[in-house]
């Protein structure tokens, strides 16, 4: 089934046309990628949240977007990012982007506010377990390092080999301006342009 999914993600990449699941299965696989190579590819990973963000518009995606631009840009990078939508409303009851926020904020020093925004976190939790690992992050900010995540409880791991994610970076470099919807994505220097 692994295969069967590597190969369609594949072809989606030369096809030259590609949508929201591809863009999806692609960052999945770059994850992959890292993890099993040990090779930091967050350039490219923020490239396809870049795509996938305009396309879907998701406040989800823009979290999962600050936490790979953390990684190329740094922390306050990715603060100012989630800053541009936490206007949003469905972010005020949304436990990952408080839990996100808190660790942002903890790795900056910030450590009321990380506490602060870790209670709502824990607030927004039904689970007990998880509740828990929040409440340790809490109390355990200064430790914080870029090592250990707080995060790290909602990882998903995928069992495969994710070569044709590399296509998809290439076809978004190599194209100047690529259409999705009512957005352009620009190439790795230009971002997301409004129409």
């Amino acid at each position: 089934m692994i295969d069967e999914a590597e190969a369609l993600l594949r072809r989606a990449s030369v096809s030259g046309s590609f949508g929201r699941y591809q863009l999806e299965g692609a960052l999945r696989s770059g994850h992959v990628y890292r993890c099993r190579t040990g090779h930091a590819n967050w350039a490219e990973v923020v490239q396809l949240y870049d795509a996938l963000f305009a396309l879907a518009g998701s406040p989800v995606v823009a979290i999962n977007r600050a936490l790979a631009m953390a990684e190329v840009h740094g922390t306050s990078a990715a603060l100012a990012a989630m800053q541009e939508v936490a206007a949003d409303g469905r972010l005020a009851e949304y436990q990952p982007y408080w839990a996100t926020r808190a660790e942002l904020l903890a790795k900056t020093g910030a450590h009321a506010e990380a506490r602060h925004a870790y209670e709502i976190a824990i607030g927004l939790e039904r689970d007990a377990s998880v509740r828990r690992f929040l409440a340790a992050a809490s109390v355990d900010l200064g430790a914080l390092t870029s090592s250990r995540s707080a995060l790290g409880i909602f990882s998903i791991h995928f069992e495969v080999v994710p070569d044709h994610y590399l296509s998809m970076i290439g076809f978004l470099n190599l194209t100047e301006q690529l259409v999705i919807g009512d957005a352009a994505v620009g190439s790795a220097a230009g971002g997301v342009i409004d129409n």
